[in-house]
Order: C-alpha cells, then structure tokens, then sequence
C-alpha cells in the first residue's frame, strides 16, 4: 500500500494542453466564435469549452450520444470531475496514459 498524507494530495487542474494530451481535438466553433475541446468516445460525442455558469469551475461538458441527443452536461474543474464525467455518460473510463509519460 502508498499511503500519502491528506494536504500532499491536490486536484489536478484541467488546462487546454492537458486536453490536448488525452486526444481531444481543438476546434473552433464557427458561430460562437470560440474554441472548442472535442472527441468520441464509446459512440458519444464530448464536448468541453471554457464557458461555465459555475463559480470556482472554468470548463463546461457537453456529452450526445450517437444520434446527437443531449445525454449529460456539467461544470468542471480538475481531472477527476472529467473523469467522472466521462465515465458517468459514456460508461467508458477515459485513458489519461499519455498525462503520465
């Protein structure tokens, strides 16, 4: 067992290069007029940009599934809510493999 003392352990905050290591896709979205973080995953369409309603949280998630119907949207911050969130929707876990190397 690792055992790590409770104030070592942080959240790991999401950033546009974060993003990008776990595959997504910048985009940039024609009408709107902003960018975009996008990728498939288990036949769901995920969709992240920075506008969120939440105070405290800097990135919002849009999940559709295979036929473009909404199917999960929230605000989130760090790692962990992405993937749970992504876990939540899609019932796939999201491989953070390349944020290790």
């Amino acid at each position: 067992d690792f055992l790590v003392p409770l104030p070592e352990l942080s959240p790991i905050n999401l950033t546009e290069d974060l993003l990008l290591k776990l595959d997504f896709k910048k985009e940039k979205h024609e009408i709107l007029k902003i960018y975009e973080y996008n990728i498939c995953i288990n036949n769901h369409f995920i969709r992240i940009n920075e506008y969120s309603n939440t105070l405290g949280k800097d990135y919002n998630i849009h999940v559709d599934n295979i036929v473009h119907d909404s199917c999960y949207s929230t605000d989130i911050q760090y790692l962990h809510q992405l993937q749970n969130a992504i876990y939540d929707a899609t019932g796939e876990e999201l491989d953070v493999t390349n944020i290790l190397e």
